[in-house]
């Protein structure tokens, strides 16, 4: 993140020649070393970024080439609008529980790091891993716990040093940060064999969908269970499936599966089991996001030759193409405020 030269900025506003003003270059220095000293990974004490109002629509990536920004678009395809835009890559956006602030991943500060903004774009971002712009270690895909204080993510920074996609251990790796407390950490989650990625939180936070692969052949979709530690498999069948999605009443979990075509949005009904082909298309549709009221859902589709955004509604109808961008859109956010 690019941060005002301060010092500078002193020295030519007040026109300041250190050599002349001894009292200002030891006061000077004094602020350096305190600013030096500050933990940027300390929990701000005026609490995270928030828009003044709670932002409705649907959260998108717009890819051009490697440059990945983040726009806004109505669930009726219109008020597009921008919200994050720079010229590095700045996807995988998620809105809090409230809809006040945005989640999202940007390479903005040199390595993959876990950013926090208003929902509505403005205003300064939070990074919350500072890793150094060299290092090696990213973290994806961050996934709000319903209480507004936790993220769920996942990392490669925990991979063995010869850990391999389809090795026992795995590369990116389950974890956690914490919003509330001293400062922002990335936490291990260590209890999980092979490979998780794709993750989507239950309306009471008490469970944690997430794809996983290394285990078996192809990504399976699992429910790891915060309470008792203990993970289920919802997908034990031989086809890809990733991209979990809780319905906003906890009963469905919507995710993309191979298992009827190219890919497919899938319901499972968690109380009776079944599973049902949502969209039921020759193309490949895959991110689900529900909407507020659970009776749609947004996803990403290449049915026009071109991965746009699209709705359809839970019983199938109603299908459409918002976007209809020359450019690729990607990983839908339906903000839960309507």
């Amino acid at each position: 993140m690019h941060r005002p030269d301060f010092f500078g900025s002193l020295f030519t506003v007040y026109n300041l020649d250190m050599s002349r003003n001894p009292a200002w270059a030891a006061f000077l220095s004094t602020i350096f070393f305190i600013a030096s000293c500050r933990d940027p990974n300390a929990v701000p004490a005026g609490g995270l970024p928030r828009s003044a109002e709670p932002v409705a629509g649907i959260a998108f990536v717009v890819e051009d080439g490697f440059d990945r920004d983040i726009h806004l678009i109505q669930p009726d395809g219109t008020g597009r609008v921008v919200l994050i835009a720079t010229d590095e890559a700045d996807s995988d956006p998620a809105f809090s529980p409230d809809g006040r602030t945005l989640a999202f991943r940007s390479r903005r500060d040199g390595s993959s790091d876990i950013f926090l903004v208003a929902a509505d774009g403005t205003g300064e971002w939070l990074n919350l891993v500072n890793d150094d712009p060299e290092s090696f270690d990213d973290e994806f895909s961050p996934a709000w716990h319903p209480s507004g204080d936790l993220l769920a993510i996942y990392t490669d920074r925990f991979q063995p040093p010869m850990g391999s996609c389809r090795g026992p251990l795995g590369i990116h790796h389950l974890g956690f940060i914490p919003l509330e407390g001293e400062r922002f950490e990335v936490q291990h989650f260590d209890g999980l064999a092979g490979e998780q990625e794709s993750l989507a939180w239950s309306p009471d936070g008490r469970t944690l969908a997430f794809g996983s692969i290394c285990i078996e052949e192809n990504v399976r979709i699992h429910l790891f269970y915060r309470e008792t530690g203990e993970v289920s498999i919802v997908t034990d069948d031989s086809y890809a499936s990733s991209n979990p999605a809780f319905s906003p009443d906890g009963r469905f979990l919507a995710f993309s599966s191979t298992r009827d075509g190219p890919t497919d949005i899938l319901i499972y009904d968690l109380q009776t089991g079944e599973i049902t082909n949502l969209t039921q298309s020759e193309s490949r549709d895959r991110h689900p996001s529900w909407s507020p009221d659970g009776l749609w859902i947004a996803f990403t589709s290449d049915e026009a030759g071109n991965d746009d955004i699209f709705v359809i509604g839970l019983d199938g109808s109603g299908r459409m193409n918002l976007t209809k961008s020359p450019g690729r859109d990607l990983g839908p956010s339906w903000s839960p405020v309507e």
